[in-house]
């Protein structure tokens, strides 16, 4: 029956009730009342059944009258009985909630179900949200432990926070009732026992070890906090509409354990293998997909081990996460995703007694320690300690303690120790959130609480919408609060999170909506009472007095005003006719006033007419007397203006200093232009001194430059001081004729001596005024050529530095001609001095024949030496020859450290001496053939695989994507192209040259002189000894140098991690490679490069030391890592 009432939604695996066909009342059968009602086609037409009806829709559930004892039916609008209010009658005789009522503050949609532990609703929270509430039945909360236990079980759950368990939101109590309720996301889609259900209990094996595996984690996740879940079935795993399987949490289902493992519990192994064959059987044609143990299944499938789990080992750390566990020591790991920081805030809260306290804190540098007195209720103590990523151990030798880590860098741990047990409340503040936790602390017991990034994104949502709630409830119904409160939730919505911001965008877009409407309502209700309102004065304008013209005007006039708000009717019709009747008795009336004011017009014309007649024969007589007057004094004027204007013109033609003076002395003050004469006075005067002072300034300036140009240039254009500038003029051309004549006497004499001197003795005598000093400058340039060209002849021709240097000293003609030559000759000098030398330096060296003497020579000549080439040879020879006598010297497996610069890392390597060696093995194809390889040089090796911390230290820990953290752990997920960036900043640091080993170097330091599979032999039980891999690993890499080194001092090189190594990979290269030094194929082999020596994933026959792989150059997984080499010295 209960399959036939349901349908599947195939998208969403959401099962919904098919739609009933008949109608019920409370008890399940139909009504005779309604079936009467049905056929005799009776409706609820009335107006008193439409107001009730309309009333009854509006409320919604808020029925107040509804009475589930009474038969009676409820109606709809149309008057029809629905079947929702007949089965929300139903509901409600049945104690259940119906849609619309409150629970709290939430809203119910429906109900979900029911069940044990109590009944489900879908609920609608106050911004609009969906989310599942569930209500504890009153029989499993009788007495107050019960609910004492079951409050605390709801505050347990309310900490989880996990992909995979469905989060709880609120825990309240009904009202009314006192009920406990809490609430829950809510899940579209069905569970696993309705999908098993409908799909005949038969799934797809790949969906049920997904979801197993969703389910395991879940469990894993419970487990580790010391809680056990009571009631796993499939009716508890919700699969939405993703396919994803959150588990259900519901309360009273989980209790808390103690820590020690259950001894009825069923062997691990036993339960690993039984699971191990499932798995074959599901994915027996790809291997790679199975688990790498069947423990990871363990939690989903308790009945099969027949008692509850044991709780997991000591909490371990993962990034992002501070765990911390203590019994008497406490370790704290730091695993952050940079170098002492990490995000959130860690607390461990223990039980300390009373003495006092050798409190000691340390990690892999540094070492702190303290002494204090417990002897009261709060100890604060420092550390001053610079925690990085890595282990800080804090221990106590008395006992428990408490202490904790403030803040998120830890560059100063605080450890605070309180006595108290009992319950303690927790203030957490992350950036503007703030929020508490309390946490119960026993007797001589551990108390952990850890904050994760998913409980701060659940504590961010729920203080959004608390603060978006408390924004609702205040807000007033107005228009005006329901505006501030739109704007202050769009000021609020760039601070709320992610998570909120889909419900924050709903509720905006809800009250908008809401707004708009209310608007919408305020302006038609404002239209009504308008309407309402022009009624009324309509009215009030009919019934008013029209006697006189004025009343009728004003009565029209409102009449016009009303009218034209008032919606057609009786009362429209009645004031239009009215309007229309007061306008025609207002024209009438204004029209018979109109023709007496004419007629009162007509006769005061009349009598005006008559009064002017006779003002203008009065006027007549009056005026003649008046114009003869006003024409003398006319003529007059004219004359008076013509003589000024003859007067102003005389100055304005003449435009002088005596003309104005002429028109003001004439005209006097009552001029017309008495002002502009005495401006343009003025103005003439000032043009007057300013002529005068430039005339001063030209003759100055001409005097002073004392020629006669200057003097003829002054004449020309200035006259105040003419007499002076032409006596001055007649003086200088006096002077001008004498000098002419001294100047021809010393010509003449400079010609008649015709030497070089008395040239240039007129030269000087006269300079360069002088009438002939182009003449003389000439014959001077030219007996001085002619003096330096003999002078050069000469110098050449002797050929000598001095010679030539004297030329220089003296003579420039041909100076560029000189410095060659002198030039040529002191480089001639150099070269042959230089090749003395060079013959000096080579005479010691070969005398000496030491590396010392060769590098001396090198070192004084350089590459210009004539024997350069031959001393190289002999250097490169006798190092050669060093190099092998300290080799020589050099055990296998000697051991040599190199630090890097600015670190504390140092890199312990292991010399690798050159020989020969059989390589590859006759066990898989890609190993054969078995063949002699020689080394031709020794090198060194890094005698572990590179760890984090050495990665750290280089690149930084931001780069560092290793899957199982650990200073001391080999660094892994790196590709071939990480190693080699690693090497090349290695490189710049100038403490030698690193490099990836070669395949063949690789093997044969592997060997370390064997010739077995192994380093040391060929027997497989031995191998725990020597690596990690699949049969003692765990599945997850180790601290390098856990186990025994190879005869050479190399550890892990079976195991732990692959390692890459500088050759390409090709899977026949070995038949076709060198016997010496071989590098590997070629680019035509593909990209892949080698890895060698197996990892803690693989089995032992991956791990021999001929077992080869190859990835591409890119590839990253978490099981690759490196090894150095380091070139001799």
């Amino acid at each position: 029956m209960a399959e036939n009432n349901r349908e599947r939604d195939k998208s969403t695996h959401e099962f919904r009730p098919k739609e009933k066909t008949r109608y019920a009342d409370v008890h399940g059968s139909v009504t005779d009342d309604f079936l009467k009602r049905r056929q005799a086609g009776q409706s609820a037409d009335s107006e008193q059944e439409k107001t009730s009806a309309g009333n009854a829709q509006k409320r919604g559930s808020e029925e107040a009258a509804f009475n589930p004892g009474e038969r009676s039916v409820y109606v709809d609008a149309q008057g029809s009985v629905t079947e929702e209010i007949l089965k929300r009658q139903q509901q409600k005789a049945e104690g259940y909630f119906v849609e619309g009522e409150q629970i709290g503050g939430f809203t119910v949609i429906s109900r979900l179900g029911e069940g044990a532990s109590g009944t489900v609703y879908k609920v609608k929270n106050r911004l609009g949200d969906i989310e599942a509430l569930k209500i504890a039945p009153p029989e499993l909360l009788g007495s107050s432990a019960a609910r004492k236990n079951f409050m605390r079980e709801l505050k347990v759950a309310r900490e989880l926070y996990h992909p995979h368990l469905v989060p709880i939101y609120t825990v309240d109590k009904t009202t009314d009732t006192d009920d406990v309720f809490f609430t829950m996301k809510y899940m579209e889609g069905g569970d696993l026992d309705t999908l098993l259900e409908h799909n005949r209990k038969r799934l797809p094996p790949a969906e049920v070890l997904k979801w197993m595996g969703q389910v395991a984690q879940a469990l894993s996740f419970i487990h580790a906090r010391n809680l056990v879940h009571q009631d796993i079935k499939p009716a508890n795993i919700l699969i939405d509409a993703f396919g994803l399987t959150l588990y259900t949490l519901l309360s009273g289902e989980f209790v808390q354990i103690n820590p020690d493992p259950l001894s009825e519990f069923m062997d691990d192994k036993v339960l690993a293998d039984q699971l191990d064959r499932l798995l074959n059987r599901c994915w027996k044609k790809d291997p790679k997909k199975r688990f790498k143990n069947g423990s990871e299944l363990l939690a989903a499938w308790p009945s099969t081990a027949g008692a509850t789990p044991p709780p997991p080992p000591k909490q371990s750390s993962r990034q992002g996460d501070l765990a911390i566990s203590t019994s008497h020591d406490a370790d704290i790991y730091l695993d952050g995703k940079s170098r002492g920081q990490t995000e959130g805030r860690y607390l461990l809260i223990e039980k300390i007694p009373y003495g006092e306290h050798q409190l000691r804190a340390e990690n892999r540098t540094q070492i702190a320690e303290k002494t204090f007195k417990q002897d009261k209720e709060i100890v604060q103590v420092d550390l001053e300690l610079q925690v990085k990523t890595g282990r800080l151990k804090v221990s106590s030798k008395i006992g428990f303690f408490n202490f904790s880590i403030q803040g998120t860098s830890y560059k100063a741990p605080k450890v605070l120790t309180n006595v108290s047990v009992g319950e303690h409340e927790l203030n957490i503040s992350h950036k503007e959130l703030k929020f508490s936790r309390k946490i119960q602390v026993k007797a001589n017991q551990t108390a952990e609480f850890l904050l994760t990034r998913e409980m701060l994104k659940q504590e961010k949502q729920r203080a959004d919408e608390k603060a978006i709630a408390n924004l609702l409830a205040a807000a007033p119904e107005s228009i005006e609060g329901k505006t501030k409160l739109l704007a202050d939730l769009q000021s609020l919505a760039p601070k709320v999170g992610t998570a909120t911001q889909p419900q924050l965008r709903q509720t905006l877009e809800r009250l908008k909506k809401e707004l708009s409407d209310q608007k919408r309502r305020q302006q038609e209700e404002a239209q009504r009472q308008k309407a309402e309102e022009a009624n009324r004065v309509c009215r009030q304008a009919l019934e008013a007095p029209e006697g006189n013209l004025a009343e009728k005007q004003s009565k029209h006039e409102r009449l016009v005003k009303s009218s034209s708000n008032l919606q057609a009717g009786e009362l429209k019709d009645r004031a239009e006719y009215e309007i229309s009747r007061l306008a025609q008795e207002i024209r009438r009336a204004q029209q018979r006033r109109e023709e007496e004011a004419k007629k009162k017009s007509r006769k005061r014309k009349k009598t005006l007419l008559r009064m002017a007649i006779t003002l203008a024969l009065v006027l007549a007589v009056v005026g003649g007397y008046v114009v003869l007057q006003e024409q003398l004094r006319i003529r007059q004027d004219q004359q008076k203006r013509r003589a000024e204007a003859q007067a102003w013109q005389e100055a304005e033609g003449d435009h002088s200093i005596e003309g104005y003076e002429s028109y003001l002395e004439k005209m006097g003050k009552a001029g017309a232009h008495y002002s502009e004469a005495i401006a343009k006075k003025e103005e003439l005067e000032a043009k007057k001194e300013e002529l005068e002072e430039k005339d001063h300034e030209a003759y100055a300036e001409a005097d002073k430059a004392g020629t006669e140009e200057a003097l003829r240039a002054y004449m020309a254009n200035y006259e105040l001081h003419t007499e002076e500038a032409k006596s001055r003029l007649s003086k200088l051309q006096a002077n001008r004729e004498q000098k002419k004549a001294r100047d021809e006497e010393a010509w003449e004499r400079a010609k008649k001596g015709g030497s070089l001197s008395s040239y240039q003795a007129y030269l000087d005598k006269v300079g360069t005024s002088g009438a002939y000093y182009v003449q003389a400058q000439e014959k001077v340039n030219e007996l001085e050529a002619d003096a330096d060209h003999k002078a050069f002849i000469t110098a050449r021709k002797v050929g000598t530095r001095v010679a030539l240097r004297n030329y220089l000293s003296k003579y420039k003609l041909h100076a560029s001609e000189a410095k060659d030559q002198l030039s040529e000759l002191e480089l001639q000098a150099k070269r042959e001095q230089e090749k003395r030398r060079d013959e000096e330096a080579w005479r010691r060296a070969k005398a000496s024949d030491t590396l010392t003497s060769y590098q001396s020579y090198v070192e004084e000549q350089g590459t210009k030496g004539a024997y350069y080439r031959k001393a190289k040879a002999k250097l490169k020879e006798l190092r050669l020859l060093e190099s092998k006598n300290q080799q020589s010297e050099l055990q296998a497996g000697s051991r040599k450290s190199f630090r890097i610069p600015g670190t504390t890392i140092d890199l312990n390597m292991r010399w690798i001496p050159s020989d020969s060696f059989t390589m590859g093995s006759n066990e898989y194809y890609d190993e054969k053939p078995r063949h002699k390889v020689t080394l031709s040089k020794g090198f060194w090796m890094l005698e572990t695989e590179v760890t984090q911390e050495m990665w750290d230290a280089l690149m930084g820990p931001e780069s560092n994507r290793s899957e199982y953290k650990g200073a001391k752990r080999p660094v892994e997920n790196v590709s071939w192209n990480d190693a080699k960036k690693f090497i090349e900043k290695l490189n710049r640091k100038g403490i030698g040259t690193y490099r990836l080993p070669t395949e063949a170097e690789w093997e044969y330091a592997c060997r370390a002189g064997s010739t077995s599979a192994y380093c040391y032999g060929d027997s497989k039980s031995r191998l725990k000894d020597y690596a990690w891999y699949e049969d003692n690993s765990g599945g997850e890499t180790h601290e390098v140098g856990g186990k025994q080194s190879n005869d050479w001092g190399l550890y892990d090189m079976h195991g732990n991690v692959w390692e890459w190594c500088e050759d390409r990979y090709g899977k026949d290269y070995y038949k076709e490679s060198p016997e010496r030094d071989p590098r590997g194929p070629g680019p035509a082999s593909g990209e892949d490069r080698v890895n060698r020596g197996g990892s803690c994933w693989i089995d032992a026959g991956r791990c021999r030391s001929a077992s080869r792989d190859g990835f591409a150059p890119d590839y990253r997984y978490w099981n690759l890592g490196f090894r150095l080499v380091r070139n001799y010295p």
